[in-house]
């Protein structure tokens, strides 16, 4: 199991740091990366790693609990199906919506500025990201289905 989310990790990472890359076109979004320590490659991979590890983290936390409840329990696929994709929206404008409410107020981060307004580039940063994501994600068990329902019995 743990090579399972090892991979996801992975490839969600390998896929999240090359493709958040043209939203750091805008100001006020490298602006917001670039809190942590002003170096903005340094800070872009620590937010892409910060990021896809907590989703990672999410999954892990709700494939535990699909392996506890079993499959055959009582719509047990569905719950982890549901939950699954809603992590995919929840988690990211969860991070999103706090980023773009709770820096301004502590004059961390300034959305507006030259160019694009930093909190639409955050909302279309977001979408990208749980589309990507979602992706990355149902390729990666449209696999695992294949490859388990190929075992020989």
């Amino acid at each position: 199991m743990s090579l399972l989310f090892a991979l996801l990790w992975v490839l969600l990472l390998g896929v999240v740091l090359p493709g958040m890359l043209p939203f750091l076109a805008a100001e006020r979004f490298r602006a917001l990366v670039s809190l942590l320590t002003g170096w903005l490659a340094v800070d872009y991979a620590v937010v892409c790693v910060a990021v896809v590890t907590l989703h990672a983290g999410v999954y892990g936390a709700l494939f535990s609990g699909f392996l506890t409840a079993g499959p055959d329990a009582p719509g047990s696929i569905v719950d982890f199906l549901g939950a699954a994709v809603a992590s995919h929206v929840v988690l990211p404008a969860a991070l999103s919506v706090g980023a773009a409410t709770l820096l301004p107020r502590r004059g961390a981060w300034t959305p507006t500025g030259e160019g694009w307004d930093g909190r639409v580039v955050l909302a279309l940063a977001t979408a990208w990201y749980a589309l990507v994501t979602g992706g990355i994600v149902v390729l990666v068990a449209a696999g695992f289905v294949s490859v388990v329902s190929n075992l020989p019995t």
